[in-house]
């Protein structure tokens, strides 16, 4: 991107994996809000009914990969094509940030490993702690050393993609936060697109859909606390790291 060029031009593709049009419109929702885009510079890709396409990355200024309840082993429709999409980002320095499945995704394609822990299992408001190489990381340089943030994953980085320092973690989670040296590559396991409102939506949602969940839903609700300082975070993305470059 030309210096100088206004947030007002910005473009973003953000691969998402929603099963209804209601959990898309929560997450669609949420971006807008924590990016401070308008729904004109955010494309959003339903990668189970799209497969994402190289052609998806013409004039875009960053691309961000959202959260999914299956897990970066499995057959994930349209994966491979996502894989391709986002390698082929890296390749072309377009800024990448990951979030929760997306964050996972990129630990898989670049050289991490994930796998399933059901005692590091996070759902709902969760403290988060920054690393001390946080304090040189543009995103995170003025973060507070703790922080309060949505978290909803049975998943866990346990060894980030190589090449990358890690930023944040969490007491069940050592790969809250990671980055990808002179990549501007970002993974976060915590969701910073959500506030407390987004996530009762969900959990709701959640009831709605399956009502042998609703205690469980509930019980989780009952406890979320607001997280400020996690949803400044994106619009930090938009504006230290997509629009310098």
């Amino acid at each position: 991107m030309a210096m100088g060029m206004s947030r007002e031009r910005v473009k973003i593709v953000a691969f998402l994996f929603n099963d209804t049009e209601a959990a898309q419109r929560i997450d669609v929702d949420s971006f807008l809000r924590a990016f401070k885009l308008s729904e004109q510079q955010m494309r959003f890709v339903n990668v189970h009914d799209t497969a994402p396409s190289l052609s998806m990355l013409d004039g875009v200024n960053g691309v961000v990969i959202g959260g999914s309840r299956k897990s970066v082993w499995e057959d994930i429709p349209n994966g491979a094509a996502l894989a391709e999409v986002i390698k082929a980002a890296r390749a072309k320095k377009i800024p990448i940030i990951g979030i929760c499945f997306g964050a996972q995704f990129l630990a898989h394609i670049f050289g991490g490993k994930v796998v399933r822990d059901a005692q590091r299992e996070e759902r709902g408001t969760y403290e988060i702690t920054t690393s001390d190489d946080s304090f040189t990381d543009l995103l995170f340089a003025d973060a507070p050393f703790t922080f309060m943030a949505q978290c909803a994953h049975h998943d866990c980085i346990t060894v980030p993609p190589a090449g990358s320092v890690v930023l944040a973690s969490s007491e069940l989670c050592p790969v809250q936060a990671f980055a990808i040296s002179g990549a501007d590559v970002y993974g976060l396991q915590f969701h910073p697109e959500r506030n407390k409102t987004d996530y009762e939506r969900g959990l709701a949602l959640r009831g709605q859909q399956d009502p042998s969940q609703k205690p469980a839903t509930d019980a989780i609700a009952a406890k979320l606390q607001e997280s400020p300082e996690a949803e400044a975070i994106l619009a930090r993305f938009i504006d230290r790291i997509v629009l310098p470059r």
